[in-house]
């Protein structure tokens, strides 16, 4: 879903471009019939404090990275796909009568989202999307997305200042939906399934379900893998970055496994189990089919096996690209790596193919 107003639909092919608040990921999908084939792609680590809960606090920095990541790449698309999220972003769940013109109903959403909104009404932008017949009758579905206005210009403004033009402002969970596309087939799910979305980021983890095909009202915790970055640094003495590598490609001391490692995946998997349970609950769910691992803090060692003994829930660590084609010039290996951080950007990415449409 994008913001109503804000930037033009996509008329031709974006870049998925990923804004976390360690790093900036860059994909450039394209599509033959039924087939992907990935045609660029890149991720840079952003300067400490450059964007801080997800609020860009050093715009010159994230736009150098981007325009770094664009020349490194060789991507020629000038268009791009970013995404929202965090506490600028209020998604509800709204029922409105059905038949309503979509005029009148535009007009009725304006007035019920004042109470939803703790922030002045005139500085936010929000779209909605009617979902289908609700559960009372006489009555539809209406998913309200707002945002705040001046969360969606910094954004679009370090895109612009990297010589990109903002085609899109998607909302992180639903690019992270999109993508699921090409994480469905490790599934073999049925499509009625309730499938379960965790995205471990650097500083926060969304959560929601995919129930019925339908994505639910998202949730966002704060937890996230930097807490095991932490860790290892002030253990082994080691920076940010040398943290952060030693974490991804190994070299630790012998302890690390059973002093840091493991002690962090139990930590992880109880609190990730408690706030899946607290968000079935609110949506009147017992059980879920798959839970479905996305984000950097994914592919941390053992986290779905350990989830998955402890919950009976069936866990998979998603991989985007398991089923897509290469360019030549693509580092499989590299890319591999990063499938799990690269999925947002994938979803994003997925606009080139949408034609406009949510």
């Amino acid at each position: 879903m994008s913001l109503k107003g804000l930037l033009p639909k996509p008329q031709r092919k974006v870049l998925g471009l990923d804004v976390s608040s360690t790093a900036v990921k860059l994909l450039e999908l394209s599509k033959s019939g039924n087939s992907y084939r990935v045609e660029a792609y890149g991720v840079m680590g952003l300067p400490e404090g450059a964007v801080v809960e997800r609020t860009i606090k050093d715009p010159d920095a994230v736009s150098k990275c981007i325009k770094q990541l664009v020349d490194r790449t060789g991507t020629r698309v000038k268009g791009a796909a970013v995404a929202v999220s965090g506490s600028s972003v209020i998604i509800k769940r709204l029922q409105m009568p059905e038949g309503l013109s979509e005029t009148d109903l535009e007009s009725r959403i304006m007035v019920d989202a004042e109470q939803y909104i703790t922030f002045p009404i005139e500085e936010v932008s929000l779209d909605f999307e009617v979902l289908g017949p609700s559960t009372r009758e006489g009555q539809v579905d209406v998913l309200l997305v707002a945002c705040r206005s001046e969360s969606v210009e910094a954004l679009s403004d370090v895109v612009r200042a990297a010589g990109l033009s903002p085609q899109v402002v998607d909302v992180e969970v639903y690019a992270l939906a999109r993508a699921f596309v090409f994480v469905a087939p490790q599934l073999e799910a049925a499509d009625d399934a309730n499938i379960a979305l965790i995205d471990i980021g650097a500083r926060s983890t969304g959560i929601t379900i995919i129930s019925n095909g339908s994505v639910g009202v998202p949730r966002e915790v704060n937890f996230g893998g930097h807490l095991l970055t932490d860790q290892i640094m002030h253990r082994y003495g080691l920076s940010v970055e040398e943290a952060g590598q030693a974490k991804r490609l190994g070299g630790l001391p012998d302890d690390y496994t059973s002093e840091v490692l493991t002690p962090w995946v139990d930590d992880a998997v109880e609190q990730l189990q408690s706030n899946l349970r607290n968000y079935m609950s609110s949506v009147g769910l017992s059980e879920v089919d798959y839970v479905v691992f996305s984000g950097g803090g994914a592919a941390t060692p053992g986290l779905s096996e350990a989830f998955e003994k402890r919950t009976g829930f069936s866990s998979f660590v998603s991989d985007p690209f398991s089923r897509v084609e290469f360019a030549k010039k693509i580092n499989k290996r590299a890319l591999k790596s990063d499938a799990q951080a690269m999925t947002i950007a994938t979803g994003l990415a997925m606009w080139s193919f949408i034609d406009g449409k949510h």
